[in-house]
């Protein structure tokens, strides 16, 4: 059932027109919210091929002075957020095939 779930929902979002679009609408919604702009600290998460791309939103937070966390998998059930100061850092692929930083993994 999970697994045929996923199919489905992956189908659907590879199916998605106007994608940049509507990451461009999402990036606005999130920029324009009462606790994004009072957050010093954010978490993001690094999107697969067909989730929405959060990259510009970690840039522009970055830029903004904001600390992002980015989740990395320490193990089969165990993960935790690094903070990074440039996307540069995102420079490992997981277990899961996400990308993820390695900066601080323990």
């Amino acid at each position: 059932m999970k697994e045929e779930l996923r199919k489905k929902y992956i189908k659907l979002r590879k199916d998605i027109l106007d994608r940049k679009e509507k990451e461009n609408k999402i990036f606005n919604s999130i920029i324009s919210l009462d606790n994004y702009i009072k957050a010093q600290t954010i978490g993001l998460y690094c999107a697969n091929t067909y989730e929405v791309n959060l990259d510009y939103l970690i840039e522009y937070s970055l830029k903004n002075n904001k600390r992002i966390g980015i989740p990395t998998v320490i193990d089969n059930h165990n993960m935790k957020f690094n903070e990074i100061k440039s996307l540069d850092e995102i420079n490992n692929i997981n277990i899961y095939s996400i990308r993820e930083a390695l900066n601080n993994k323990s």
